[in-house]
């Protein structure tokens, strides 16, 4: 990625909110910055050319089964797009649920665009392997991703690109909360 395209997409943040409809008991369990990898110049161009499925359509959360993988604190490369799949660990791939909003600056000098993805019944959006999201699955990262083939779906990810990407500290995942995405990209002048 060219280093004008990544100074003018690299401010945002990922917040990862929780909420019991019991109690009605709202947290925030995760609030980072986000991370703009570099295949997502793909994504813009083709969204600039107006190329049908270049939108921003889904989000992926990733989870493992197992205690020791991924280590707290790790970090995502640029250029690490590749999700691990196997029996202890896979992602989540839900579609963002709501129109994307575009706030501007008070001096114009930047748009914030964000996504929001709802999650209340996250089994039915797994890609692979076997979460337990009753307990003792964790999740660790996720990602924004632009489903490029019309026929993407759970069980046909090869369509999918990775625009930008974060890892944050396991969180288990509690069944009696539902969960909110919110993604914001910064899009400076």
């Amino acid at each position: 990625m060219t280093d004008t395209l990544k100074n003018w997409m690299t401010e945002g943040y990922f917040r990862l909110s929780a909420y019991s409809p019991l109690t009605k008991e709202s947290r925030i369990l995760v609030d980072k910055r986000n991370k703009i990898m570099y295949p997502s110049t793909e994504i813009v161009a083709r969204g600039l050319a107006g190329l049908p499925n270049s939108a921003i359509s889904h989000l992926y959360l990733a989870y493992n089964n197992d205690d020791a993988y991924p280590a707290n604190g790790y970090t995502i490369s640029e250029n690490n797009t590749t999700f691990q799949k196997d029996a202890s660990s896979g992602y989540l791939r839900l579609p963002i649920t709501l129109p994307p909003t575009i706030t501007p600056a008070g001096d114009g000098s930047y748009q914030l665009l964000t996504f929001t993805v709802l999650v209340s019944q996250p089994s039915s959006f797994k890609v692979t392997g076997s979460p337990n999201l009753s307990g003792s699955s964790d999740f660790f990262e996720a990602a924004l991703i632009c489903q490029t083939d019309p026929f993407g779906s759970v069980s046909n990810t090869t369509g999918d690109r990775v625009f930008s990407r974060v890892a944050f500290q396991r969180l288990q995942y509690d069944s009696t909360f539902n969960l909110t995405v919110s993604w914001a990209i910064k899009l400076q002048i």
